[in-house]
């Protein structure tokens, strides 16, 4: 621990996100009470689990795979503290979360074994200014390290220009023409692209971004979030 940390932790005291338990940001309890999916979602709704839900459409992506949804509570407030409230002491519960995830994962991982590339999607500029922290870029090191890492951590992607946040438009249908053109590439890319964001609910810029990688030459495109917004029931037999 840095004594920056030891002061802080000493003026402000840790306490569990989950359940108010003393001297740990998240305790093992409350971490593993974090439902856990444990199956890849439809890649073009976000149903879960997608081997239970044939569903008719095209989608961009060579895969989905969201490690829970963004409807509980404990995995939510994480998410929430991280991004919006810059609690970088929240950033070691990441890899262990995705280590139990790893652990518990029933599927065979639909990523390419040989050499791809791990991004995450640009923040607005005037966002991370206001924020002050990349928090999608921590999360794909974070996935990198655990789950990838015969892959390259490469920033490929970046924003030509300027739009609302999606999550501020009451009408979600307007999201994906809101994201139309914002993203260009930043080099040429021949590799499989693991995409990684902390939430998808309508994939309206997981989809663009995706879109655009895909005029460039990327041959596939899979993508992995921490949470999905997408509410749906689970199935008897899902998990």
């Amino acid at each position: 621990m840095s004594v920056k940390d030891w002061i802080l932790d000493g003026l402000f005291p840790p306490t569990c996100i989950g359940c108010d338990a003393d001297r740990i940001w998240l305790c093992d309890d409350c971490l593993k009470t974090i439902d856990l999916r444990v199956q890849a979602s439809c890649p073009q709704c976000g149903h879960f689990p997608w081997s239970s839900h044939p569903c008719e459409g095209e989608w961009e992506f060579a895969s989905f795979i969201s490690l829970g949804s963004y409807t509980d509570p404990i995995l939510q407030k994480l998410l929430r503290s991280y991004k919006y409230h810059r609690a970088r002491c929240v950033e070691p519960i990441f890899p262990l979360l995705i280590k139990r995830f790893r652990g518990q994962f029933r599927e065979i991982w639909p990523w390419p074994e040989t050499e791809a590339i791990v991004t995450s999607l640009p923040m607005d500029a005037n966002r991370l200014r206001e924020r002050g922290l990349d928090h999608a870029a921590f999360l794909a090191d974070a996935v990198q390290s655990v789950l990838l890492p015969h892959a390259i951590r490469r920033t490929v992607l970046r924003r030509v220009k300027q739009v609302v946040a999606n999550a501020s438009l009451d009408d979600i249908s307007l999201r994906p023409a809101n994201m139309k053109g914002v993203f260009g590439v930043t080099e040429k890319i021949s590799l499989p692209v693991i995409l990684v964001d902390d939430v998808c609910t309508t994939g309206a810029t997981a989809r663009e971004a995706t879109r655009i990688l895909l005029a460039q030459g990327v041959p596939e495109v899979h993508l992995f979030t921490f949470a999905s917004g997408v509410k749906v029931k689970k199935e008897a037999g899902g998990y």
